[in-house]
């Protein structure tokens, strides 16, 4: 009980008995052999000492990895895990770049927004009639509501005789 209140008492450090040795997980692989798939799980080839450890306790050792080979966890290739300062800076950079495009572009894309905005709301006002008479109405995304509109309002009466009537003032020559 004594033993238990001591291994829990975190401002005291902890006593090894003689012959074992503390050791970080961290220590057991090397950063310069560790592997990464597209989804983020990482894979490492053990150090000499950590493959040691691992055989006098009577455990597989786990496969070694090779850049290209398919990760344990999902299959997907892996490859090795950047750890060079320079590189990571440049694709750092790079990903800023790419990001401060994106923010050139928005305004752009503001503007669409606004117009299917627009769109949307013209729409409804046009329709407040049918909608309020319980009409089913189309409930997709705005493009496609407006070709749904546009359809339909080109099957309308006064829209199929005025084209009627474009169509014989055409005929008789008059434009």
């Amino acid at each position: 009980m004594n033993n238990d209140k001591d291994l829990l008492d975190f401002t005291k450090p902890l006593e090894l008995p003689d012959g074992v040795v503390g050791q970080r997980p961290t220590e057991s692989y090397n950063p310069y052999d560790c592997y990464i798939c597209p989804h983020g799980h990482l894979q490492y080839n053990l150090t000499e000492e950590a493959k040691v450890e691992i055989k006098s306790r009577n455990v597989d050792l786990p496969p070694i990895c090779h850049e290209g080979m398919p990760c344990v966890l999902c299959s997907e290739p892996i490859r090795p895990l950047e750890t060079d300062v320079k590189e990571l800076q440049f694709r750092v950079s790079n990903f800023m770049k790419m990001a401060s495009r994106l923010k050139q572009q928005q305004p752009g894309l503001l503007q669409i927004n606004s117009d299917m905005n627009d769109l949307a709301y013209f729409i409804r006002w046009a329709y407040a009639y049918e909608i309020e008479q319980g009409e089913p109405q189309h409930s997709g995304s705005a493009s496609k509501a407006a070709i749904y509109y546009l359809k339909k309002e080109r099957r309308r009466g006064v829209v199929v005789v005025s084209k009627m009537w474009r169509a014989v003032l055409h005929l008789i020559g008059v434009r």
